[in-house]
């Protein structure tokens, strides 16, 4: 009975360490993300940060994924110039985001934004490969 009782924690243990590491996977892919992608001023256009519901704003991030670094974070309702647009994480059922500019006056702000937090879905021109 007892051999029995140990053979089974040890095999919970052994799923709970399995989960544990695949966990540790997981969170490891999203922080070593790739946010170097090559960019171009290939779209003219102009869109607005619409933020996910509850959000005060939307995050200009270093490269095309959740993982990337912030660059800056904007409200509701701003503007941003439209580079190109590439594929990245999924944001709210939407694999693409724009490399995007903005600027109030002051410093110019470069990086990426998922187009599923663009009113209109962001640039028309796909970055260079």
């Amino acid at each position: 009975m007892q051999s029995a009782r140990l053979r089974t924690v040890s095999a919970l243990t052994g799923t709970t360490l399995a989960f544990a590491a695949a966990a540790v996977a997981l969170t490891g892919t999203a922080a070593q993300a790739d946010c170097s992608h090559r960019s171009a001023d290939l779209d003219y256009g102009s869109d607005q940060v619409v933020a996910a519901a509850g959000t005060s704003g939307e995050a200009i991030r270093t490269g095309p994924h959740v993982g990337c670094s912030r660059v800056i974070t904007l409200a509701t309702g701003r503007w941003v110039t439209l580079d190109c647009y590439t594929e990245g994480d999924t944001v709210a059922g939407r694999d693409t985001w724009s490399r995007v500019r903005y600027s109030n006056g002051g410093p110019v702000y470069q990086g990426w934004l998922p187009d599923s937090r663009l009113r209109e879905h962001g640039a028309q021109e796909e970055c260079p490969a």
